[in-house]
């Protein structure tokens, strides 16, 4: 699944969820002073279920015309350009499980079957970046893997095995994959799953223990 910011290069993020098949884009195409640029919001999973928002928070700003605005600047004066992962966690409506308060911090790790790849990776497909917005990256790649040659292997005929067709087509997979993979971000997954403990610890006892004074 592409994340994109229309005219900015952002993080790429495929979604490894079988249960996850609803992709949305909303865009606000109102011209704001920043570049002459889009901002969009993209949702992945349906809405009554546990879902993800990827946005970018300064640009939300700039198009709601907020005056005061805060933003990162590099060295050189430059805007940085963030993407906001959001995940929106219904265990009520997501497979009936039900969750006590108790157990808040127990709860599945946000960043569980989800890569994060740097935008370079859209120069392996300049052609496709509109693709990659209208189709989403698992189908544009899908269509893209089909186009790669095997070495030393010819192309299966019609009249070949299923096996051997799908031996050939998975042999085109991992050649995508071995493509991407030089573009993966890395992600401290021990940090990140003790942060998300910790904070959700905190969150349960601010609330149990919630005091006027």
């Amino acid at each position: 699944m592409a994340i994109d910011t229309v005219g900015i290069p952002v993080p790429m993020l495929i979604v490894g969820q079988a249960n996850v098949c609803n992709y949305k884009t909303y865009t606000n195409h109102a011209h704001i002073d920043y570049g002459d640029i889009n901002a969009a919001t993209q949702y992945i999973g349906g809405l009554d279920k546990t879902h993800i928002l990827v946005y970018d928070k300064v640009l939300k700003q700039l198009v709601k015309k907020q005056k005061h605005i805060t933003v990162l600047l590099s060295p050189e004066g430059n805007p940085f350009v963030l993407s906001r992962y959001e995940w929106c966690y219904k265990p009520q409506g997501n497979n009936g499980r039900k969750i006590k308060l108790k157990d808040l911090n127990t709860i599945t790790y946000m960043f569980r079957g989800k890569k994060f790849f740097s935008p370079l990776l859209y120069r392996e497909f300049d052609e496709d970046k509109q693709t990659f917005l209208e189709d989403g990256v698992i189908n544009t790649l899908a269509k893209q893997s089909k186009l790669i040659t095997v070495p030393n292997k010819p192309r299966p005929l019609k009249r070949d095995s299923a096996q051997k067709k799908q031996r050939y087509r998975m042999d085109q997979i991992n050649i995508m994959l071995k493509k991407l993979e030089k573009y993966k971000l890395h992600i401290d997954h021990d940090w990140f799953k003790a942060q998300q403990t910790r904070t959700l610890t905190e969150l349960y006892d601010c609330m149990v223990h919630f005091s006027k004074n």
